[in-house]
């Protein structure tokens, strides 16, 4: 019985002292751990790999060896990713299988036309940047993003001044998914 009541006080004394040491900055953060085994797209620069995983991004930067990992904690529209770009300005271009994209140029932006599109499938499949505008293939069509006219909004919404209506219009149709 006085073992059990030691271990209580000590459990008791222990507990608290380390929440206590906690860093007052991680009090209240999500963080998530997910698998990021499973690559489904890669782009390399001269300072670092970035892979596209079905449990977020990260990247290896070659300067320091150091990996970096990214998921909706971090900003992210989605963990569940398919594709990635690095564009000739080093932003970074991360694609999800629910037609969202995570665009990191000081911050994150997230880029919805697609994902709020009334298309069951939507995942996007790969970035192709020719000069300012960025080619966007998802699993029904090709949308361009004119990437100079891509602005920021106060809640980090990134949207297309050009447009008329909130939804792109793919410029190659596929009749697979119609």
């Amino acid at each position: 019985m006085l073992r059990c009541l030691g271990a209580v006080a000590l459990f008791s004394v222990v507990v608290p002292a380390l929440v206590a040491r906690q860093n007052s900055s991680s009090v209240g953060r999500w963080r998530n751990f997910t698998d990021m085994k499973s690559v489904a797209a890669i782009d390399v620069r001269a300072d670092a790999a970035w892979a596209a995983t079905t449990g977020g991004a990260f990247a290896y930067m070659f300067p320091s060896s150091g990996f970096q990992k990214y998921t909706n904690s971090e900003g992210l529209s989605s963990n569940e990713l398919s594709a990635v770009s690095i564009d000739q300005a080093g932003r970074i271009w991360l694609g999800s299988t629910d037609g969202s994209i995570s665009l990191y140029e000081n911050g994150w932006r997230l880029i919805m036309d697609i994902a709020l599109s009334n298309r069951l499938q939507k995942s996007i499949r790969k970035f192709v940047q020719r000069g300012d505008s960025m080619f966007v293939a998802s699993d029904f069509g090709v949308s361009v993003y004119v990437i100079s006219k891509i602005t920021r909004h106060k809640h980090g919404i990134a949207a297309l001044h050009e447009l008329p209506n909130r939804f792109l219009k793919p410029i190659a149709q596929s009749d697979v998914h119609d």
